[in-house]
């Protein structure tokens, strides 16, 4: 499936790219990378609030991933939310 995903991926199929992750990680949700690979293909989506909501489930099973408050900071400074963004830089500062 993940090899199928990056497939994908190169080829920008955003809509199937979606499903394929998203059945990844109900086999493996632990896998903090995929969560991180599907926010950014609902972001292109335009599905912004699907994005955020992916974010923050993989901070509940790693509030400490650096990747996850990186990206989660770089989805609200596209937004023009910079004192968010700000709030996700300060935590990995504090890492």
């Amino acid at each position: 499936l993940v090899l199928y995903a990056q497939i994908l991926n190169g080829h920008r199929a955003y809509l199937k790219l979606s499903e394929v992750y998203e059945k990844i990680l109900e086999l493996s949700p632990e896998q903090i990378g995929v969560y991180i690979e599907l926010a950014r293909v609902y972001r292109f989506n335009d599905e912004v609030d699907k994005s955020f909501a992916t974010l923050r489930t993989a901070l509940e099973f790693n509030p400490r991933s650096v990747d996850v408050h990186r990206t989660m900071a770089q989805m609200y400074t596209l937004i023009g939310e910079k004192e968010k963004a700000q709030e996700h830089l300060d935590i990995i500062s504090g890492l």
